[in-house]
């Protein structure tokens, strides 16, 4: 990569413009080598589509994508852009390590040595500086995808909690940490949890000074008072089933009061 594509990359993954599609520049003949097109060709004709026709088409069928699939989608990219994050801060952490060993085992008596060291530490330090922005950029799309995924909640509970407004204004004021945020953002119950806390500011407070893990504890028990209790199971008016017999089932043997003297010979076998 030449030194004049580098800024162009990361203009296209600062906060401001991660939203916007990167615009590409198109390359324009020089003037002494311009060529005038056929007039036939110049306008564009109805059935041929081109980039902008389908960029339009994404945008009109966006609304009819479901919510739910939207949200799905969401996560499904906040969760690449974290592990993206991660293998970069890992890297960069075992690229450190190598550093620190070449600098411990290098000779500074031997210059052959030294050549060496400082040619592999220049390469690895290269790749540290890549490494930290790739983890910057990428934390970074993590924080715009979250934000996106819990407006995107917010929208599909519009129905269930109409001065949604209202409250995210005063939500938005709220000290949540990033342990907080997390967690709501990633709950099903995202725009309950903001609406309760814009109800009561004093708790979410509270909450915000708690270790990480009695923040997650808290939350889950705002959470929990809006997961609908599942319907008790109806019992049935039906008269029980009449028993049946089995095959394997033998007929009762009557007592020897039950029987007669003919019964009871016959039992014994006499008379055959």
């Amino acid at each position: 990569m030449t030194d004049a594509a580098t800024p162009a990359v990361a203009d296209a993954l600062t906060p401001a413009n991660i939203l916007e599609p990167v615009s590409v520049p198109v390359p324009v003949p020089a003037a002494d080598k311009a060529v005038t097109a056929p007039p036939e060709a110049a306008p564009a004709t109805a059935d041929k589509e081109g980039p902008a026709d389908d960029a339009a088409k994404d945008e009109d069928s966006e609304p009819k994508r479901t919510a739910k699939a939207r949200i799905s989608e969401l996560y499904g990219q906040k969760k690449a852009a974290e592990r993206a994050a991660d293998m970069a801060v890992r890297e960069a952490n075992e690229l450190r390590r190598q550093l620190q060993e070449i600098h411990r085992t290098t000779d500074p008596n031997d210059w052959q040595q030294q050549q060496r060291a400082d040619v592999r530490s220049a390469v690895k330090e290269e790749r540290l500086t890549q490494l930290h922005q790739e983890a910057v950029n990428s934390a970074q799309q993590a924080v715009e995808l979250r934000e996106r995924g819990f407006m995107a909640k917010v929208e599909a509970a519009r129905e269930r909690i109409p001065d949604i407004d209202n409250a995210l204004r005063t939500f938005s004021q709220l000290p949540i940490s990033e342990v907080a945020a997390d967690i709501i953002s990633e709950s099903n119950k995202a725009a309950e949890i903001a609406n309760y806390l814009a109800a009561k500011p004093d708790e979410a407070r509270s909450i915000s000074m708690l270790p990480p893990h009695k923040q997650a504890y808290e939350l889950a028990k705002i959470e929990a008072k809006f997961d609908v209790a599942p319907k008790p199971r109806l019992t049935s008016n039906a008269p029980p089933p009449v028993p049946m017999i089995g095959a394997s089932s033998a007929p009762s043997t009557p007592s020897l009061k039950e029987m007669s003297v003919a019964d009871i010979a016959k039992e014994l076998g006499y008379g055959r």
